[in-house]
Order: C-alpha cells, then sequence, then structure tokens
C-alpha cells in the first residue's frame, strides 16, 4: 500500500466538467509555483518554467534546446530520427496542455511564451526532419498553435493596453496564418 493518500479529496472539491479547461496555479510543498489541471481522469501536475513534466533532456532546459545542442555539434548531417521525432511530439503535447492552463488562468503572456516555444520546435523539426508525412501532421499543428498565439496576445494586450494594440495582434496574427496556406512559402521555409 502506498503511503500517500488518494485525491479524492481534491477530486470531489473541483468536478470535472466537459468542454471546460480548469486550471489552477498553487505552491508545491517545496515552495515552488506549478499547475494544476483538471481532466476527466484526475489532475494533472505542470512546472510553470522549463518543460512541463520538469524532465531536462539531455540536460537542456527542454527537448528543443537539447536539439539544438546536438545540431551545431553534428553539423549539416543532423537530422531527427524517429525517436526524435517522438520525443518533439511529447514536448509538444505538454507544450499545449500548459498552454491551455496559461490561456484559463488569464495569464496570456505566459500562454504566448509556451506558443512561441512550440512554433519554434515545429519549424526546428520541419528544418531537420526526413519524414515528410510526419512532417505534414505538424502543419496542422502550426495553424492551430498559431490561433492559440493571436488569441493570447490580443487578450493580453487587451488587458494591458488598447483595443488597438489587440487589433494590431489579431492582424499580424492573420498575417502567419495565411502564410500557413501559402503553398511556394511553405515549401521555401522547409529547406532554411
Amino acid at each position: 500500500m502506498s503511503p500517500f493518500p488518494d485525491l479524492d479529496p481534491w477530486l470531489r472539491h473541483w468536478p470535472f466538467r466537459p468542454g471546460e479547461i480548469s486550471a489552477r496555479e498553487v505552491r508545491a510543498h517545496d515552495g515552488r509555483t506549478v499547475l494544476l489541471m483538471r481532466v476527466e481522469l484526475g489532475v494533472l501536475q505542470l512546472e510553470t518554467e522549463g518543460r512541463p513534466d520538469g524532465e531536462r533532456p539531455g540536460g537542456a532546459e527542454t527537448y528543443l534546446d537539447n536539439l539544438i545542442s546536438r545540431s551545431v555539434h553534428e553539423g549539416e548531417a543532423f537530422q531527427l530520427d524517429e525517436e526524435d521525432q517522438q520525443e518533439v511530439d511529447r514536448e509538444l503535447f505538454q507544450f499545449y496542455q500548459r498552454r491551455l492552463c496559461w490561456k484559463a488562468l488569464r495569464r496570456f503572456d505566459r500562454a504566448v511564451a509556451d506558443a512561441d516555444h512550440t512554433l519554434e520546435l515545429v519549424d526546428f523539426a520541419r528544418r531537420h526532419s526526413p519524414d515528410d508525412e510526419w512532417l505534414e501532421s505538424h502543419q496542422q499543428h502550426r495553424i492551430f498553435v498559431l490561433f492559440h498565439r493571436t488569441e493570447a496576445a490580443a487578450l493580453g494586450e487587451l488587458e494591458r493596453s488598447s483595443p488597438e494594440a489587440a487589433i494590431e495582434e489579431i492582424n499580424m496574427g492573420l498575417t502567419r496564418l495565411r502564410e500557413c496556406f501559402d503553398p511556394v512559402k511553405t515549401k521555401a521555409t522547409r529547406g532554411s
């Protein structure tokens, strides 16, 4: 039998509501801030800094940082292998979960930062993966992330600045979204 108590008291006082993102920012026992996200089968705990799972792949803050370091070391020959692609997908999903939490908590600056990390990871993968099918599946993901980023940036500007600044963020986001549908630009950026 585990010495740790079950989560029944927490779950009773924090019911899951389908279609609603429910998150809390709390202090862990050691004093660090963590995010809790209520999901259908329990609660997820996410770190607020670095990778949401708290891991340090290869000693780096994120898997993206690890990949960048490896690509610098290996040079032009560097390519993502199947294991790298699985780890990229894992990191993308973790940052997605945390981005949802930040949006639910109206911490729009943090949601934008996590979206930017995700976009940078997708761009890196596009430059270094030989798997066209895997890359194509991530192009759809890019559009979704750009939408989240635009939404969070606009809402952040609306809260701290003005409606005009929010509209400017929306216009910039629409420009970036349109670029996703430009096959010439998309093909050209793959090799860059």
